[in-house]
């Protein structure tokens, strides 16, 4: 059974972990449906050490008047964000080579926010009313000094390109130290 191919893999990687790194791995091991990983990680092989998961925003802005989100929403596609904490304080600069970097991988555009006590900051701000304002802070539990960042257009590639955005957030923010041992899962399910 499957179960049993896993409690044989897990117990040879514990012992690996053990002789090799001197780690002691926990079992069992996280597992996370193919669906999953793709819709909070961006990735079929997501890296779990460190935090930044996706978001998926598309009840937030159902009825959105930003036409951007408007026309995703209306073609089933995906609206998906992240919280990069503590970088409202990004310069134009920095947002623009983030704006450059997912243009590189093939998305249209990045919507960005700055989270302020007042509320967010942005130049798409106000294209949204308030209650947009307030659920997407809520739905991402972003805070004062957060930098918001989404991307929206067809479900696949969009979560691709939020993937390798988290993973460009994690390097520049340094999230993952050398020292950090790798986070192992089973991914299932896959189409």
């Amino acid at each position: 059974t499957k179960e049993e191919v896993f409690n044989v893999v897990e117990r040879l990687m514990k012992l690996l972990f053990k002789e090799v790194w001197n780690i002691d791995l926990s079992l069992p091991l996280k597992c996370l449906s193919y669906e999953d990983a793709m819709t909070w990680y961006g990735s079929d092989k997501p890296d779990l050490r460190f935090g930044m998961q996706l978001y998926i925003l598309n009840e937030v802005f159902s009825n959105s008047e930003f036409k951007v989100f408007q026309e995703v929403a209306d073609s089933k596609g995906i609206i998906s964000g992240l919280v990069a904490p503590g970088c409202a304080s990004f310069s134009r600069n920095q947002i623009d080579g983030l704006t450059n970097f997912v243009k590189g991988l093939g998305a249209k555009g990045l919507v960005w926010f700055k989270v302020q006590e007042a509320g967010i900051d942005s130049p798409t701000a106000k294209f949204l009313n308030e209650e947009e304002k307030k659920n997407l802070v809520l739905a991402l539990e972003a805070k004062p000094n957060d930098l918001i960042l989404i991307l929206a257009g067809e479900k696949k590639s969009t979560l691709n390109q939020m993937g390798s955005l988290r993973l460009e957030m994690a390097k520049r923010l340094e999230l993952i130290k050398p020292e950090t041992p790798p986070s192992l899962l089973w991914v299932t399910d896959f189409p």
